[in-house]
């Protein structure tokens, strides 16, 4: 039964990705994979783009629940993106989770959400 694999799975007693850690684990000892540690992979522009290179992007939208995990690395982008000469605007919705744009049925939020996205792409395509 698929419902009951996936509850399984969301309270933590299947690991889906144990075979892919055991794998990493590994290379490792085998010495085909990175020694770098993990405070320097997570700042390796290949594996973090908060890392990388803000320069000449396009303007650039960010919209974050205020109570969800990603909300700081949105305002560092942000920041970055901004330091970086980029045309931003950031969106902080209070109590609404990571992917609540996508709920146009259910959430005027987000429905709000994709007014104000669509109104961001339109000004700066110049369409009125």
């Amino acid at each position: 039964d698929p419902n009951k694999y996936f509850q399984r799975m969301a309270v933590g007693e299947i690991d889906i990705n144990a075979k892919k850690r055991r794998s990493i684990k590994s290379m490792i000892q085998k010495g085909n994979y990175s020694q770098k540690s993990t405070d320097e992979m997570l700042k390796d522009p290949s594996h973090s783009p908060l890392y990388g290179e803000w320069n000449d992007l396009c303007p650039i939208y960010f919209m974050v629940g205020a109570t969800e995990m990603l909300v700081d690395d949105t305002l560092k982008a942000a920041k970055k993106a901004y330091d970086s000469g980029v045309k931003i605007k950031v969106d902080i919705e209070p109590f609404m989770h990571h992917t609540w744009p996508l709920f146009l049925r259910t959430l005027p939020e987000a429905q709000y959400a994709v007014v104000r996205a669509s109104d961001f792409i339109m000004e700066h395509l110049s369409i009125s």
